[in-house]
């Protein structure tokens, strides 16, 4: 899945591109991570590095628009799933479809790829996030009680096999 996505952002006139991130976008995400990541550990940039090298066992995304690098997706192959480690949108850049372009991006490439699902996991506070998710059809498996700091969180997923099979029969 090396296709380029473009769309425009909602009130800009401007395109935000999603790409498969490349060596030369690891800096600009290592400092995003560093301001807006909710990430349970922080990143760095030499794991950035090897992540967007390893493109076996590991999938990241970059979300461009006039000509800098506004957000990102990390996700890792494991266990024939799709785990969403780590989405970031610069923050104001936020609620402006990006972030949802991104995991659609990362659910259409764990179907083509017939993985049996989607998985991740968000802080109980980030209701945005939460809110997202859910309007992908993301349901809550289970509360992870002080994962981030003390402060509760969501492990989430999207099956993706049942929703095959249902279409189907």
């Amino acid at each position: 899945m090396n296709e380029n996505a473009s769309f425009q952002v909602e009130s800009q006139k401007q395109t935000v591109s999603i790409k498969e991130a490349e060596i030369s976008d690891v800096s600009a995400i290592y400092n995003l991570s560093l301001r807006f990541s909710g990430a349970t550990d922080a990143w760095t940039q030499a794991e950035i590095e090897k992540i967007i090298k390893d493109r076996q066992g590991y999938y990241t995304l970059a979300a461009e628009w006039n000509g800098e690098i506004i957000g990102y997706a990390i996700a890792r192959f494991a266990w024939g799933k799709l785990h969403l480690m780590d989405i970031v949108v610069k923050e104001e850049m936020r609620s402006r479809g990006i972030g949802k372009k991104l995991v659609t991006q990362l659910i259409d490439l764990a179907k083509s790829k017939a993985l049996s699902e989607v998985y991740l996991e968000v802080k109980a506070s980030n209701i945005p996030a939460v809110k997202l998710y859910q309007s992908l059809s993301f349901k809550t498996r289970f509360i992870l009680r002080g994962l981030y700091d003390g402060e509760d969180g969501f492990a989430m997923h999207l099956p993706l096999l049942e929703e095959k099979q249902k279409s189907t029969n």
